[in-house]
């Protein structure tokens, strides 16, 4: 394993050290957002993104993986400005 938060963790557990280093983070954002050129992918990251999705984006959306929505280029900004006028945030992947 090279995941260097989890050779910290060890370490701090070897010397005593509060292994915060390891814990969850929070996420920054109610949603990612990786840009692909002629879609995006969308990934709601909180309980909140996930209910917007359900109510704004809803099925039969085109999905990416588990939890991702494919968004077209041309529609994107307008699924953007819905998010942020529901004050929601937005980090990019």
């Amino acid at each position: 394993m090279n995941d260097p938060r989890l050779n910290d963790a060890l370490r701090n557990i070897a010397t005593g050290i509060p292994t915060d280093s390891w814990a969850p983070k929070e996420p920054e954002g109610d949603f990612s957002v990786q840009n692909e050129g002629t879609i995006s992918i969308l990934w709601p990251d909180s309980p909140a993104a996930i209910a917007w999705c359900g109510e704004h984006i809803g099925e039969p959306a085109q999905r990416w993986g588990k939890n991702g929505y494919v968004i077209e280029h041309r529609y994107i900004a307008g699924v953007v400005d819905g998010m942020i006028r529901d004050e929601l945030k937005l980090k990019e992947k």
